[in-house]
């Protein structure tokens, strides 16, 4: 499909030329960009990406990001930690995964663009189902692994969220969680298990090329979901299970009940997950069930 092919978007982007190196205007900085993109130059000759927008702010910018930090979270040595570092959470590694769960709104064009030619990503991939209007993306570079998840965006993400019958899942999960009980939301698990052989061989492929990468998964509202989803199935699943370094989630509703809660955190104690919510935002109260992970209000 073209849109699994980040090297058809490129040729979508402009139909000749190369990877084109372009220099910043005043500085002695070169970047080596993929044709077509709509990267500009700030004064401080930072890369950035305008996305139009309504209302007052009319543009969405994405640009350059400090490095992600990686951290090696131990929760027995954080525990002398003070404030959300006792969790592993970090506010630098907050911005970047917050900013890939609203670039996951954006079209497949735009999201290759940010990733290779802003964030410097080896590679990326639009992730997409028309079944269940599932989309998002995953990205790597030598260092890291993401995969993020969109939010609700159409009718059909609503049928989604209103499936509220817990299921066992057992097409992901062994028998020896789901005869104790583990059950998930069925919207949640149908969305996330439509696109899941679509993230396995974007992120095979990417340790295959970077075996020491770290993994993180993100997304906003029913994208969190997802999120927490798509990181039960790396952890808990005996189909090439793989660590997760982090789960960064905003506004995400309920997934699973107490056994899934208790199954993937008793799993996973090393991975950071991070729940961040706003205000009085609705979401996270909706769906039965229990939240995994730590809540950052």
């Amino acid at each position: 499909r073209y849109s699994r092919n980040p090297q058809q978007v490129a040729m979508k982007l402009q139909q000749n030329g190369s990877i084109t190196q372009i220099g910043v205007p005043g500085q002695d900085k070169k970047f080596n960009l993929a044709p077509g993109t709509r990267v500009q130059f700030s004064a401080a000759g930072r890369r950035e990406i305008h996305i139009p927008t309504s209302g007052a702010q009319r543009f969405y910018i994405y640009g350059e990001l400090p490095e992600l930090e990686v951290i090696d979270y131990d929760p027995i040595l954080y525990k002398k930690k003070s404030g959300g570092e006792r969790y592993g959470f970090s506010l630098n590694n907050a911005l970047w995964l917050v900013s890939c769960a609203t670039l996951a709104y954006k079209n497949e064009e735009v999201i290759y663009d940010v990733c290779r030619n802003v964030w410097d990503m080896n590679g990326a991939v639009f992730i997409s189902n028309p079944i269940t209007d599932t989309q998002g993306f995953c990205m790597h570079n030598d260092k890291i692994c993401v995969v993020c998840f969109r939010g609700t965006e159409s009718l059909k993400d609503w049928m989604t969220n209103l499936k509220f019958v817990l299921v066992n899942g057992d097409s992901i999960y062994p028998e020896r969680y789901t005869s104790q009980g583990l059950r998930v939301h069925q919207g949640f698990f149908e969305a996330c298990s439509g696109v899941w052989d679509q993230v396995q061989d974007f992120v095979d492929d990417a340790y295959k090329k970077f075996p020491n990468l770290k993994l993180y998964i993100c997304g906003h509202s029913l994208g969190g979901a997802l999120a927490n989803l798509c990181h039960s199935f790396f952890t808990l699943s005996d189909q090439n299970p793989r660590f997760v370094s982090g789960v960064y989630t905003i506004g995400q509703p309920r997934v699973g009940n107490r056994k899934f809660k208790q199954f993937l955190e008793k799993a996973s104690p090393k991975t950071v997950y991070i729940r961040m919510t706003n205000n009085q935002d609705i979401v996270p109260n909706l769906a039965a069930g229990q939240h995994v992970g730590t809540h950052v209000h």
